[in-house]
Order: structure tokens, then C-alpha cells, then sequence
């Protein structure tokens, strides 16, 4: 059996791995990444790809940690979207340079404080109803709405488009294998084992591989007597909601309720080939009927939508959903992380990003920690044989991926 040697392994291919191999990698890191299925397979294709700046998660009328924390990533993803950031992701697609926040009368008059203070007066306009976006304008002439709009500076980008840039940018890097044993060195590195002749000897690993990060965990701890007290990773389950039709118009937008967490949060997605437009839905209607079947969320949000948009016509619409389990940290009593997450054991760095948006901060401190470890950035070429090995496909996003759509 042939052992290759590299500096660095990333094991999880969505974009926290991707992300963190391209900063390592411009850093002169010998560095690969493997993931076993697709790339940005299991979370990052499921996401809405919103670059939140923090208004999101301070609905309530307070400024929290995630609030605080989030707060530039829209300004830093942006200028790797023009091609002049940390990251050249000029040739991702921007689905929209803003969103849309709308609300009744009475919940924006008590949350008045919250739109008026300092951290969201760069997020949020206020549009008057002679002003307000296409999606909003029917409402207005009808008179159906008695509330207010708001436009949210912080853009939506193509997922999809987003991992294979990234992948793009140092695919020679990455590789498709399922490790089947890890084990540590008598000099403190790392074996990973797979079938066939190859394995691969390591001096860092790098977990990002989501739900998977629990199970690696084990494996390589697999020895320890504190195997099942070992509980790193927690799941917070969604089932996010799909339409499909030519009547429905793009829309990118949050609808405030009374919980801290928009009742409902749309972005939308042509498929030119069919003349159709998807709508993707998550908020607290994705979060409250987690683990609910999909035609009760199905019956619960033909009545909320059509309460919460009455102009738009969902007659001839095709209805799905798809179940997402986010994994993210370890927190007590299973409370929300507010930021992205790092943690170190033996040479192990595990890593969540634990919102998209995060994923550069997640990335500084694998980077920031490294400068600090034994490791040094050489421009190491890697080894001729990873030309050999077969390429990880990208993921499809979730309408793709379903079949079963209903009316």
C-alpha cells in the first residue's frame, strides 16, 4: 500500500471546506480536500444563499451576538463578487442585490427603536408605497395590505454557482473518496485510510464535513474510553417549502411576524427551459413543522400564503418541500450559536460555519491558528498521484433533486 504525504486535509466538501482550501491554498498550504458525495451536497445547496448582515436575527427589537458578529459579511462577500476580495467569485451569480422585509402596522410600531438604531440604518430603507418594489405594487393599488416595506441590503447569491467557483479555483486539491479508518501516527499525524492501495498521512485535519463531523469524531477517537460522552454536534431540523409556476413573480423578501424569526423568508429561482419560476421557503413555517409530513406543511402554507400575499394568484401552482437537518455545535441546553465555530484537539480542527455568511470569519480562524502551529507555507506541490483520483460531482439543488410535486 502507497502512502501519500500533505501538509493539511480537509475532510467535507460544502462551503466551509471549500472556502477554507482556497484561503490555505493562496497561503502557500500543501492542502486537499475530500468529500465522498458532492460537493455542497447535504447543506450549502439547501440554503437560501442569503449574505445576512444581521436584521434578520435581530428581530425581536435587540441587537444580539449573531446581529453583531454578521454585520459586515454582506460588504466582504460583496467584493469577492466583484472579484477584488479575499476570493475571486466574480462569475457568481447575484440573484439580487437586496431583499425585501414587510410587515403589519402594529408589529413595525412596536419594533420602531429596532429599525431607527445605529447597526440597521445601513440595512434598511424604508419604501413608500409610491416606491415600493413590482412584487409589492399590486397590493398597494388594491388596497389589500395596511402595513410597510422595507428594502434589506444584503444580496442573494447562487449557491450553486458559488461552490463550483470555488471548487473551480483548486480543483487539482480536491478529490472523491469514503475514508474508512483514521489513525494517529507515532509522530503525531494523521492516517487515512481507503479502499484500495492508497492511503493518505496528514499533519492537520480540518473537519467541515457538517452532519458528517460527528461521526469522523468518533472514528478518529475511536479508542477513547470517552467515545460515547463525545457529543460535539447538534441538529436543527427544517423542511423547507417549494412552488413552482409561471404566475409566480421573483421575489426575495421576509415577512416579520411576532417571534424574533421572519414568518416566512422567499427567494426565488428561474428555470428559463420551462418559462418557471420556484419559490424556496423557510422562516419559522420551515422550523415549526420540521418534523411534520410534508402535506400538513403543504395545507398550512396554502392558508398562510394566501393570507400573507392575497394579491399574488397560486391557482395552477405545483407544491413540494424538502427536509434539511442543519447540524451545528454542540450549545447548551441546544440553544442557537450565534457565531461560526472552531475547536481544536490534537491536531484536529472542527469547524461550522454555522450560517453562510460566516463563512470568511469561519476561515480567518483556521488561518489565524495555523500561523500559530508547526505547520509552515511552502508552496508544496502535491503529490502526481492525486491527478489520479476522480473528482467529487457538483450538487443539485433541492427542486432539481425532487420529483414528487403536488397541487
Amino acid at each position: 500500500m502507497k502512502s501519500l504525504k500533505v501538509d493539511i486535509c480537509i475532510i467535507g466538501g460544502g462551503i466551509a471546506g471549500l472556502w477554507t482550501l482556497n484561503r490555505l491554498r493562496q497561503q502557500g498550504y500543501q492542502t486537499i480536500l475530500i468529500e465522498n458525495a458532492d460537493l455542497g451536497g447535504d447543506q450549502t445547496c439547501a440554503s437560501q444563499g442569503i449574505i445576512h448582515g444581521g436584521t434578520k436575527y435581530a428581530l425581536t427589537g435587540t441587537v444580539t451576538g449573531s446581529a453583531k458578529a454578521i454585520s459586515e459579511m454582506p460588504k466582504r462577500w460583496l467584493s469577492c463578487l466583484k472579484g477584488d476580495g479575499e476570493i475571486d467569485l466574480n462569475q457568481v451569480e447575484i440573484l439580487a442585490p437586496h431583499q425585501f422585509l414587510w410587515t403589519e402596522n402594529d408589529i413595525a410600531t412596536r419594533l420602531t427603536g429596532f429599525f431607527a438604531s445605529k447597526l440597521m440604518q445601513s440595512k434598511m430603507v424604508a419604501i413608500k408605497s409610491d416606491q415600493q418594489a413590482d412584487f409589492f405594487h399590486q397590493q398597494y393599488r388594491n388596497s389589500q395590505f395596511n402595513g410597510h416595506v422595507y428594502q434589506l441590503n444584503e444580496p442573494v447569491i447562487n449557491t450553486q454557482q458559488l461552490i463550483n467557483k470555488l471548487f473551480n479555483n483548486y480543483k487539482q486539491s480536491v478529490i472523491k473518496a469514503t475514508i474508512s479508518d483514521i489513525k494517529r501516527t507515532s509522530d503525531n499525524d494523521y492516517q487515512l485510510y481507503f479502499d484500495g492501495d492508497v492511503n493518505i498521512q496528514t499533519k492537520q485535519l480540518i473537519l467541515t464535513a457538517g452532519n458528517g463531523n460527528q461521526a469522523l469524531y468518533h472514528k478518529i477517537f475511536s479508542d477513547s474510553n470517552a467515545k460515547h460522552s463525545m457529543q460535539v454536534m447538534q441538529q436543527r431540523p427544517l423542511q423547507m417549502l417549494m412552488l413552482k409556476g409561471k404566475n409566480l413573480k421573483p421575489i426575495y423578501a421576509h415577512r416579520l411576524g411576532v417571534s424574533a424569526l421572519p414568518t416566512i423568508t422567499i427567494s426565488s429561482h428561474k428555470i428559463p427551459e420551462l418559462d418557471e419560476t420556484i419559490w424556496y421557503i423557510g422562516g419559522e413555517l420551515a422550523e415549526k413543522f420540521a418534523t411534520k409530513s410534508q402535506y400538513e406543511l403543504i395545507i398550512a402554507a396554502k392558508e398562510q400564503l394566501s393570507k400573507f400575499i392575497p394579491w399574488q394568484n397560486f391557482e395552477n401552482i405545483d407544491w413540494s418541500s424538502l427536509y434539511v437537518n442543519r447540524a451545528e455545535p454542540l450549545m447548551d441546553k441546544g440553544q442557537r450559536p450565534d457565531n461560526q465555530f472552531m475547536a481544536v484537539k490534537d491536531n484536529i480542527i472542527l469547524a461550522w460555519p454555522v450560517k453562510l455568511a460566516l463563512t470568511p470569519l469561519l476561515a480567518d480562524d483556521i488561518c489565524n491558528l495555523l500561523e500559530q502551529s508547526r505547520l509552515i507555507a511552502k508552496n508544496k506541490p502535491l503529490p502526481i498521484e492525486f491527478e489520479n483520483f476522480i473528482k467529487p460531482g457538483l450538487c443539485k439543488m433541492p427542486w432539481e433533486k425532487t420529483k414528487q410535486w403536488s397541487q
